[in-house]
């Protein structure tokens, strides 16, 4: 094949070319000489395989193959030509041949068109499609789906610049699973990162599509409420600590694993930053595992008070199966429930659950 003027192309996919003008060669041979019909239909599904492999590779332009298809045909007609010159073919076949030849350009043109069409809109949905996976990952937690810690603050930076400008409300809720190191440890990494994505999809469906619902890592996850939802985060606190009262129920595991959570829940001022706010929830939650509340508002204070104090101990939220006689199967959390009036120390503590 004729070479004058061509792109350089690597040294795979010139051997792509080679192999495309041989086949189509082959293939018009074959026609002229009268050979069976199968023989070129072998080589049309080769040189489909072939022109796939073109198509793949980004660096080969349309035009370069159409100028090369060109080429050949030429390169074809010339031979023809200077064997009919010595008398070997008559003008008869030569005109046969030549209109072969002209055949085959003109299907290898369209057939090597559609396949590069079709390889480069498959290549090119498959790049949308890992694209998008990839910035979603950017934002969200692997395991769960959920907003990441990055998603998380950009959505809260939003919502308190919208409260800035129309006075709208704004709540952190902090979710924190307790004990969840032991569901690890005694079960197994698989069993719980399965609980996560448990835990995950209840919390999802009590949470409005409006407000966020993020993992921030481990065993934490957030809610960030705006609006009218913001100004009752009793309510919403209520909600969420009362879905951990339903055992949750593994496929593979022989009972049904209970789980307990502390909530802290912050309230925005006018002063609120991102990072202030999800802080004063984490202090709160904190505040409400100290005291073994289900649920807990910060308050000015209440971290000074919990530097005082420490967490809750373990021996008070003792481990036990769900189902008494289900022994071996390992430790998993129960709720304890405490009243917030058997502590005044830290302030205005509120447990609702239903």
């Amino acid at each position: 094949m004729e070479r004058e003027g061509a792109l350089e192309l690597d040294g795979e996919i010139e051997e792509h070319f080679a192999r495309l003008g041989t086949l189509a060669t082959v293939a018009v041979g074959g026609w002229v000489a009268g050979e069976p019909v199968d023989i070129a239909s072998t080589a049309g599904g080769e040189f489909s395989r072939v022109s796939a492999q073109l198509a793949t590779s980004r660096d080969v332009p349309l035009g370069e193959v159409v100028r090369r298809c060109r080429c050949w045909r030429e390169a074809c007609q010339r031979t023809l030509h200077e064997v009919a010159a010595d008398g070997a073919v008559g003008e008869e076949a030569l005109g046969r041949a030549c209109k072969s030849i002209q055949r085959a350009a003109d299907r290898a043109l369209a057939q090597m068109s559609t396949i590069f069409d079709a390889e480069r809109q498959r290549i090119t949905e498959e790049l949308a499609d890992r694209q998008a996976e990839l910035s979603f990952l950017a934002t969200h937690d692997g395991l769960t789906k959920l907003a990441n810690r990055s998603l998380v603050m950009d959505h809260l930076v939003r919502m308190l610049a919208r409260s800035a400008r129309h006075g709208s409300s704004v709540a952190v809720l902090f979710i924190d699973l307790d004990d969840f190191k032991l569901v690890n440890d005694t079960l197994g990494h698989a069993v719980g990162d399965r609980l996560l994505v448990a835990v995950a999809e209840r919390l999802r469906s009590l949470v409005r599509d409006a407000d966020t619902l993020g993992r921030l890592g481990g065993d934490e996850f957030v809610v960030l409420a705006e609006g009218p939802a913001a100004m009752s985060p009793a309510m919403i606190a209520a909600r969420l600590a009362e879905t951990f009262v339903e055992t949750f129920a593994l496929d593979g595991q022989p009972s049904p694993l209970r789980l307990s959570a502390s909530i802290g829940v912050a309230i925005a001022t006018s002063e609120s930053s991102a990072q202030q706010l999800l802080c004063e929830a984490d202090v709160a939650m904190y505040c409400a595992k100290a005291q073994g509340s289900a649920w807990g508002r910060y308050e000015p204070g209440m971290a000074a008070v919990l530097k005082g104090r420490g967490p809750r101990g373990q021996a008070e939220n003792e481990l036990v199966p769900t189902d008494a006689e289900a022994g071996g199967h390992g430790p998993i959390p129960s709720s304890t429930e405490t009243s917030p009036e058997d502590d005044p120390s830290l302030g205005e503590v509120s447990v609702e659950l239903g």
